[in-house]
């Protein structure tokens, strides 16, 4: 019986520390991304202006979307009507 796993079956030490150092990280980083939208929303709000937060991550998403958009090859195109084209 052959057995076609993408993982091996064989505990590799390096790959569960490397796991639980990410999973750490990705923790550490959520808890520094909890503190700082907590510290600019008081901030913002002693200050007297709106939320920098939601602006940042409007910003923040839209260069991620051209970034994908460039790693996929994909580019913009200007769409040109011509009036005196007939439409079948």
């Amino acid at each position: 019986m052959t057995c076609y796993c993408k993982t091996p079956l064989v505990y590799d030490p390096d790959r569960a520390y490397w796991s639980r150092v990410r999973s750490a990280f990705r923790g550490l980083l959520a808890v520094a991304v909890l503190l700082l939208t907590a510290l600019d929303e008081v901030a913002t709000a002693l200050l007297g202006l709106p939320a920098l937060t939601p602006r940042l991550r409007r910003w923040w998403g839209a260069i991620a979307d051209e970034y994908r958009a460039g790693a996929m090859g994909v580019f913009d195109a200007e769409v040109i009507e011509d009036e005196n084209e007939e439409v079948l």
